[in-house]
This record gives structure tokens, sequence and C-alpha cells, in this order.
């Protein structure tokens, strides 16, 4: 399976990877300027473009940051994948303090959960939990950093004010009574008890969901197929005009053409030969 044959299976396509990590990217412009709700104003106006340049440095910052350390870690060179999620990762943890921080607080944020992802990401695979897309690193610690970054990074004075939702002032004790000090106390632990209760939330739901299927054995395919799958994902090669050549056991080769029907036949014949021949596929597709 995956652990025994670690970095056997790369992305399928990483310029589709790319291409959905920029869609998202420019759908995360909506989520942020949007919530400001209204452009009637200077004040309203401003906010947007303050949301829309901090998401912007906050996932650019995340990408390399997370390219970076990948890179002086694995010693692997360029790596796509970690870059889109560090991209990712920077765009959830800045959505919450999008409004009420710094660009350069952005930049900060978003480099660290860049690199926090990087971290998570190792962890989760030594602990040997199967999250092949990172979605833990990505949402879940680059969530749990931005909600206490939005809190760290306010662009109030010090830990005497906080400005939050209020954007351009701080929170007050009342109308008109000056700043509440103890306002950056309570948004960080009001924070911090979101982030509890939203992971035990996903616990016991994951939990409800996971445990009636693996007490009916429902959550892993059959040995045989897993391994009849793994086996066809090695031979099965196109480019990118779909052309495949499929070499028989008996040295015998022909070409199956096609986008997607020449994949399929040539993928059914191998599946085919190899229920035929064990555990083993019987031909093997070669790149022309």
């Amino acid at each position: 399976g995956r652990w025994a044959h670690a970095g056997r299976y790369p992305p399928g396509s990483p310029p589709l990877v790319v291409l959905g990590t920029f869609l998202l990217w420019f759908g995360w412009y909506g989520l942020n300027c949007g919530a400001t709700m209204a452009m009637e104003d200077a004040k309203h106006g401003f906010t947007a473009g303050q949301v829309a340049a901090n998401t912007t440095l906050a996932a650019a910052c995340g990408g390399a940051a997370m390219m970076v350390l990948r890179g002086l870690i694995c010693r692997s060179g360029e790596d796509v994948g970690a870059a889109c999620n560090g991209v990712l990762a920077g765009l959830v943890a800045i959505s919450a303090g999008c409004a009420n921080v710094s660009t350069y607080s952005a930049c900060g944020i978003g480099a660290a959960a860049g690199v926090l992802c990087c971290l998570a990401s190792m962890l989760v695979r030594h602990l040997k939990v199967d999250d092949p897309s990172d979605a833990f690193a990505v949402h879940g610690v680059g969530g749990f950093w931005g909600l206490a970054a939005a809190v760290l990074f306010d662009w109030g004075e010090g830990f005497h004010t906080f400005y939050g939702p209020a954007i351009f002032n701080c929170i007050t004790v009342g109308t008109g009574d000056g700043c509440n000090p103890e306002a950056w106390t309570q948004a960080m632990a009001a924070n911090l008890a979101e982030a509890a209760f939203v992971l035990l939330f996903s616990m016991v739901v994951a939990l409800a969901a996971v445990l009636p299927l693996r007490c009916i054995r429902a959550l892993r395919v059959e040995a045989e197929l897993g391994r009849l799958a793994e086996a066809c994902t090695d031979h099965w090669i196109s480019d990118l005009e779909g052309h495949v050549v499929m070499e028989a056991a008996d040295g015998t080769s022909r070409t199956a053409r096609g986008p997607l029907g020449g994949l399929a036949q040539a993928s059914m014949e191998a599946e085919e030969k190899a229920l035929a021949m064990g555990s083993r596929p019987a031909s093997t597709l070669h790149m022309i």
C-alpha cells in the first residue's frame, strides 16, 4: 500500500493541481473581500482593498515558505504540490484576520502557515495517517493558526486594545467609554474555544461515520483487488494524446488510440489478462 511503497504514487497531473489551486485562490477573493458586504463609502472600499492585499500576500508567502522549507528538508528541488498546499495554507490562515491586520503581518501569517503546514504534513506521514491530500495540514493546522494570528497580529496598540471586527476602531467598554482593556484576552479565549470546538466536533462526526464501517470491514478493498490495482497503476501510462501501446506477455503489441477510449480499452484488456494470470498483469503499457 501507500506506506509499503513511500513516494511511489506522485500526483497524476501537476498542471491540473496548479490550475485547481489558482481557481481556489481566485475564489478566495470573493470569500474574503465579499465579507465586507458593501462598497457604499470609502471605509468599505478601503477595507475591501486591504483584505485583497492581505489575501494575496499571505497566499504568496505561504507557497514560497512551504516550497523553500520542503526543498531544504527533503532536498527534492521544486515541489509543485508542496507549493500549492502552502498557497492554500496561507489563504486559510489569513481568512480570520484579513480585515484587521497589516500587510506586513499578512506576510508573516502566510509564511508561518506554510512552515506549519509542511511540519504538520511530515508529522502526519510519520504517524502513518492516510491523508493523501494533506487536508489536516492545510485546513486544520492552517485554520487553527489563523484563529490565533487574527488576535496576535491585530493592528490595535499592544495587548490593551483590540480592533477585530470594528476594523478602524477599538472594541469599547460601552458607548464612547474608551477601549476595552480586556477585549484582546476575550478575543483570544473565544478563538481558542472555537478551535477546540471545531476539533472536537470533527472528531465526533468522523468517528461516528467511520467506526461502523470499520466494524463491518468496509473501509478497505479486498487484498487481491488492491494488489491488482497496484499492478495496473504501475503499467498504465499514456501520453497527452492518449496513445497507448500494449505489450502482451507473449511479446506481441498493438496500439490503442484516442484520448479516453484507447486508454480504457487497453486498461480493460490488461485487467482481464492480469486476472487470468494471477496477481501480476499480463500486459505492459508504453508511452509513444
